[in-house]
């Protein structure tokens, strides 16, 4: 399952792919699935343990300060039960 959360654009709050982030509310959990610059607003998220919610600031899982609001964002969940169809293209030689 992966998680993709549309935060506030405030502040320099930058993550790095493979970090693991917490939901300060929630206490949701997941990893970070490539960079995000200090003023971006759009984190994707791996292997998400729980669920997210508007109230959070996504921080570091040890840290304490600092973050990036969910607030006015938004919040959407995909799972494998998501997909429609898998299609593969055979490699010409």
């Amino acid at each position: 399952m992966f998680t993709i959360i549309t935060v506030q654009t405030h502040g320099t709050y930058a993550l790095t792919a493979g970090q693991r982030v917490k939901g300060s509310v929630s206490g949701a959990k997941g990893i970070v699935a490539s960079d995000v610059a200090g003023t971006g607003t759009s984190i994707e998220l791996i292997d998400v343990e729980g669920t997210f919610s508007t109230s959070d600031v996504i921080r570091l899982e040890q840290a304490t300060s600092g973050g990036k609001t969910v607030g006015t964002g938004s919040i959407k969940s995909y799972s494998t039960d998501d997909v429609r169809q898998v299609f593969q293209e055979c490699r010409s030689s």
